[in-house]
């Protein structure tokens, strides 16, 4: 599930915002979505991990 959501947000961000078109939207709140998005500035966006039920790092 977590290359999948890998896999959805690269595709989220390679995308182009065409002008008149809605501005770039990152959702998270589905059961796999483990994102926090920190900032967006333009066509850059900073996000990091959400471990929100991990006690640490397990990969």
């Amino acid at each position: 599930m977590r290359v999948l959501s890998a896999v959805l947000v690269a595709v989220l961000l390679s995308s182009r915002c065409v002008a008149g078109e809605p501005k770039l939207q990152i959702d998270a709140e589905f059961p796999g979505g483990n994102i926090v998005v920190d900032n967006i500035k333009g066509n850059d966006v900073y996000l990091h991990q959400d471990l929100r039920d991990t006690a640490g790092d397990w990969f």
